[in-house]
Protein backbone atom coordinates (compact mmCIF):
# COMPACT_ATOMS: atom_id res chain seq x y z
CA UNK A 1 0.00 0.00 0.00
CA UNK A 2 1.00 3.47 -1.14
CA UNK A 3 -0.52 6.75 0.19
CA UNK A 4 -0.51 10.09 -1.20
CA UNK A 5 -0.90 12.73 1.14
CA UNK A 6 -1.76 16.00 -0.68
CA UNK A 7 -1.55 19.44 1.45
CA UNK A 8 -1.84 23.01 0.11
CA UNK A 9 -1.97 25.39 3.48
CA UNK A 10 -0.58 25.39 7.25
CA UNK A 11 -4.14 24.74 8.55
CA UNK A 12 -4.71 21.47 7.20
CA UNK A 13 -1.33 20.48 7.64
CA UNK A 14 -1.68 20.14 11.33
CA UNK A 15 -4.86 17.28 10.37
CA UNK A 16 -2.00 15.28 8.33
CA UNK A 17 0.93 15.42 10.15
CA UNK A 18 -0.34 13.68 13.16
CA UNK A 19 -1.15 10.38 10.73
CA UNK A 20 2.10 10.76 8.80
CA UNK A 21 3.61 10.34 12.50
CA UNK A 22 1.73 7.00 12.77
CA UNK A 23 2.60 6.24 9.17
CA UNK A 24 6.36 6.00 10.16
CA UNK A 25 5.47 4.11 13.36
CA UNK A 26 4.00 0.85 11.47
CA UNK A 27 6.13 1.85 8.52
CA UNK A 28 3.49 2.33 6.46
CA UNK A 29 4.65 3.68 2.50
CA UNK A 30 3.67 6.91 1.84
CA UNK A 31 4.59 10.36 0.29
CA UNK A 32 3.97 14.13 0.23
CA UNK A 33 2.89 16.29 -2.51
CA UNK A 34 2.94 20.24 -1.14
CA UNK A 35 1.43 22.85 -3.47
CA UNK A 36 0.10 26.67 -2.87
CA UNK A 37 1.12 28.64 0.29
CA UNK A 38 3.66 25.98 2.01
CA UNK A 39 5.80 27.10 -1.52
CA UNK A 40 5.41 30.35 -0.88
CA UNK A 41 7.94 32.58 1.15
CA UNK A 42 5.12 35.66 1.46
CA UNK A 43 2.83 33.10 3.24
CA UNK A 44 5.75 31.94 5.70
CA UNK A 45 7.61 29.25 3.39
CA UNK A 46 5.57 26.51 5.61
CA UNK A 47 7.57 23.72 3.95
CA UNK A 48 10.49 24.55 6.02
CA UNK A 49 8.19 23.62 8.90
CA UNK A 50 7.42 19.93 7.38
CA UNK A 51 10.71 19.46 6.71
CA UNK A 52 11.98 20.85 10.59
CA UNK A 53 9.25 18.04 11.93
CA UNK A 54 10.99 15.40 10.07
CA UNK A 55 9.10 14.91 7.09
CA UNK A 56 10.28 14.89 3.46
CA UNK A 57 8.26 16.36 0.62
CA UNK A 58 8.26 14.51 -2.40
CA UNK A 59 6.39 16.52 -4.78
CA UNK A 60 6.18 20.67 -5.18
CA UNK A 61 3.54 22.26 -7.22
CA UNK A 62 3.76 25.64 -7.94
CA UNK A 63 0.13 26.75 -8.85
CA UNK A 64 -0.72 30.15 -7.10
CA UNK A 65 -1.26 33.44 -9.08
CA UNK A 66 -0.86 36.97 -7.76
CA UNK A 67 -3.67 38.85 -7.46
CA UNK A 68 -5.96 37.86 -4.62
CA UNK A 69 -9.36 38.03 -6.48
CA UNK A 70 -12.00 35.57 -7.74
CA UNK A 71 -10.38 35.56 -11.00
CA UNK A 72 -6.85 34.31 -10.02
CA UNK A 73 -7.49 32.17 -7.11
CA UNK A 74 -10.14 29.95 -9.73
CA UNK A 75 -7.29 30.32 -12.64
CA UNK A 76 -4.67 29.07 -9.84
CA UNK A 77 -7.23 26.09 -9.39
CA UNK A 78 -6.98 24.74 -13.13
CA UNK A 79 -2.82 25.20 -13.22
CA UNK A 80 -3.03 22.40 -10.18
CA UNK A 81 -5.65 20.37 -11.83
CA UNK A 82 -3.18 19.88 -14.53
CA UNK A 83 -0.03 19.77 -12.80
CA UNK A 84 -1.38 17.49 -10.01
CA UNK A 85 -2.61 14.99 -12.29
CA UNK A 86 0.85 14.30 -13.37
CA UNK A 87 1.27 13.55 -10.21
CA UNK A 88 -0.88 10.87 -9.35
CA UNK A 89 0.18 9.70 -12.88
CA UNK A 90 4.00 8.89 -11.97
CA UNK A 91 3.46 8.13 -8.62
CA UNK A 92 0.36 5.91 -8.75
CA UNK A 93 -1.16 5.67 -4.84
CA UNK A 94 -3.18 3.43 -3.40
CA UNK A 95 -4.98 6.03 -1.89
CA UNK A 96 -5.44 10.06 -1.86
CA UNK A 97 -5.30 11.31 1.44
CA UNK A 98 -6.65 14.88 1.52
CA UNK A 99 -7.90 17.02 4.74
CA UNK A 100 -10.34 20.07 5.26
CA UNK A 101 -12.17 22.07 2.52
CA UNK A 102 -9.75 24.26 0.54
CA UNK A 103 -9.83 25.01 -2.76
CA UNK A 104 -6.97 23.31 -3.77
CA UNK A 105 -7.88 20.03 -1.81
CA UNK A 106 -11.34 19.82 -3.87
CA UNK A 107 -8.91 19.97 -7.31
CA UNK A 108 -6.97 17.52 -5.84
CA UNK A 109 -9.89 14.98 -5.32
CA UNK A 110 -11.37 15.67 -8.23
CA UNK A 111 -8.25 14.78 -10.11
CA UNK A 112 -7.70 11.92 -8.33
CA UNK A 113 -11.24 10.83 -8.99
CA UNK A 114 -11.14 10.96 -12.12
CA UNK A 115 -8.18 8.60 -12.08
CA UNK A 116 -9.93 5.69 -10.71
CA UNK A 117 -7.63 6.51 -7.40
CA UNK A 118 -9.27 6.01 -4.07
CA UNK A 119 -9.61 9.11 -1.96
CA UNK A 120 -9.87 9.47 1.78
CA UNK A 121 -11.13 12.79 3.61
CA UNK A 122 -9.82 14.04 7.08
CA UNK A 123 -12.34 16.24 8.81
CA UNK A 124 -15.41 15.08 6.42
CA UNK A 125 -18.81 16.25 7.09
CA UNK A 126 -18.70 19.31 8.85
CA UNK A 127 -19.85 22.62 8.38
CA UNK A 128 -17.87 25.65 6.69
CA UNK A 129 -18.86 28.90 5.69
CA UNK A 130 -19.35 29.68 2.29
CA UNK A 131 -17.93 28.24 -0.70
CA UNK A 132 -15.27 26.56 1.78
CA UNK A 133 -18.75 24.47 2.85
CA UNK A 134 -19.60 23.78 -0.55
CA UNK A 135 -16.03 22.46 -1.21
CA UNK A 136 -16.28 19.97 2.09
CA UNK A 137 -19.23 18.29 1.33
CA UNK A 138 -17.85 18.08 -2.99
CA UNK A 139 -15.09 16.57 -1.61
CA UNK A 140 -16.98 14.44 0.24
CA UNK A 141 -19.03 12.80 -3.06
CA UNK A 142 -15.75 11.89 -4.38
CA UNK A 143 -14.18 10.55 -1.43
CA UNK A 144 -14.56 6.66 -0.77
CA UNK A 145 -13.67 6.92 2.87
CA UNK A 146 -14.79 9.29 5.50
CA UNK A 147 -12.81 10.46 8.56
CA UNK A 148 -15.14 12.69 11.05
CA UNK A 149 -14.15 14.05 13.86
CA UNK A 150 -17.73 14.07 16.15
CA UNK A 151 -20.87 12.49 16.12
CA UNK A 152 -22.58 15.95 14.14
CA UNK A 153 -19.97 15.08 11.26
CA UNK A 154 -21.11 11.98 11.39
CA UNK A 155 -25.02 12.69 11.04
CA UNK A 156 -24.61 15.39 8.41
CA UNK A 157 -22.40 12.47 6.23
CA UNK A 158 -24.98 10.36 6.91
CA UNK A 159 -27.60 12.55 5.94
CA UNK A 160 -25.64 13.77 2.69
CA UNK A 161 -26.23 10.19 1.59
CA UNK A 162 -23.07 8.35 2.23
CA UNK A 163 -22.76 4.80 2.87
CA UNK A 164 -22.41 3.79 6.68
CA UNK A 165 -19.80 1.43 6.02
CA UNK A 166 -17.23 4.65 4.65
CA UNK A 167 -17.98 6.50 7.35
CA UNK A 168 -14.92 6.34 10.15
CA UNK A 169 -15.15 8.17 13.92
CA UNK A 170 -11.89 8.95 14.82
CA UNK A 171 -11.71 12.20 16.30
CA UNK A 172 -9.64 15.28 15.40
CA UNK A 173 -6.47 14.99 14.51
CA UNK A 174 -4.97 18.02 15.41
CA UNK A 175 -5.72 17.93 18.54
CA UNK A 176 -3.10 14.70 18.71
CA UNK A 177 -0.64 17.25 17.57
CA UNK A 178 -1.36 19.60 20.41
CA UNK A 179 -1.05 17.04 23.24
CA UNK A 180 1.64 15.80 21.96
CA UNK A 181 3.38 19.59 21.95
CA UNK A 182 2.16 20.18 25.31
CA UNK A 183 5.84 20.45 26.89
CA UNK A 184 6.87 22.63 23.80
CA UNK A 185 3.79 25.03 24.30
CA UNK A 186 4.32 25.15 28.34
CA UNK A 187 7.52 27.05 27.35
CA UNK A 188 6.73 30.52 27.20
CA UNK A 189 10.35 31.77 25.98
CA UNK A 190 9.69 29.52 22.52
CA UNK A 191 7.06 32.11 21.31
CA UNK A 192 9.05 35.09 23.31
CA UNK A 193 12.16 34.72 21.43
CA UNK A 194 10.43 33.40 18.16
CA UNK A 195 7.90 36.29 17.51
CA UNK A 196 10.35 38.82 20.24
CA UNK A 197 7.04 39.17 22.18
CA UNK A 198 6.67 39.67 26.16
CA UNK A 199 3.02 37.88 26.03
CA UNK A 200 3.14 38.09 29.73
CA UNK A 201 2.03 41.59 29.21
CA UNK A 202 -1.65 42.68 27.92
CA UNK A 203 -2.10 42.09 23.76
CA UNK A 204 -5.02 41.00 21.57
CA UNK A 205 -4.70 38.17 19.24
CA UNK A 206 -6.51 39.88 15.42
CA UNK A 207 -6.81 37.78 12.35
CA UNK A 208 -9.59 38.13 9.54
CA UNK A 209 -10.89 35.60 7.46
CA UNK A 210 -12.00 37.46 4.12
CA UNK A 211 -15.50 36.70 2.83
CA UNK A 212 -14.41 35.51 -0.50
CA UNK A 213 -17.83 35.68 -2.30
CA UNK A 214 -18.07 39.40 -2.15
CA UNK A 215 -14.68 41.09 -1.11
CA UNK A 216 -16.35 44.40 -1.87
CA UNK A 217 -16.83 45.54 1.99
CA UNK A 218 -13.47 44.58 3.00
CA UNK A 219 -11.82 47.71 3.07
CA UNK A 220 -14.80 49.14 4.97
CA UNK A 221 -14.61 45.94 7.55
CA UNK A 222 -10.82 46.73 8.05
CA UNK A 223 -11.69 50.72 8.87
CA UNK A 224 -13.98 49.43 11.54
CA UNK A 225 -11.12 47.15 12.90
CA UNK A 226 -8.51 49.87 12.88
CA UNK A 227 -10.95 52.04 14.25
CA UNK A 228 -11.22 49.58 17.33
CA UNK A 229 -7.44 48.68 17.60
CA UNK A 230 -6.49 51.91 17.77
CA UNK A 231 -8.52 52.40 21.37
CA UNK A 232 -6.80 49.86 22.98
CA UNK A 233 -3.64 50.34 24.51
CA UNK A 234 -2.08 46.99 24.43
CA UNK A 235 -0.18 45.29 21.51
CA UNK A 236 -1.78 43.98 18.75
CA UNK A 237 -0.28 40.30 17.32
CA UNK A 238 -1.68 39.62 13.77
CA UNK A 239 -2.35 36.50 11.66
CA UNK A 240 -1.83 36.62 8.09
CA UNK A 241 -4.58 34.86 6.32
CA UNK A 242 -4.44 32.53 3.64
CA UNK A 243 -4.06 33.25 -0.06
CA UNK A 244 -7.59 33.60 -0.80
CA UNK A 245 -9.47 36.29 -3.01
CA UNK A 246 -9.66 39.59 -0.84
Amino acid sequence: MKLLFFTGSRSEWGYIKPILSECKKKKIQYKISASNMLLLDSFGLAKKEINKDGFKIHDEIYMALDGFNNVTTTKSMGVLLQSFTDTLAREKPTWLIVAGDRSETLIATIAAAYMNIPIAHIQAGELSGNIDGQARHAIGKFAHLHFASNLDAVKRLKSLGEEKFRIKLVGAPQLDDLYNNKQKFKNISVIKNKYNIDIKNNYILVIYHPPQSNIEPIKKDFKNIFNFLKKLNMKKIWISPNNDAG
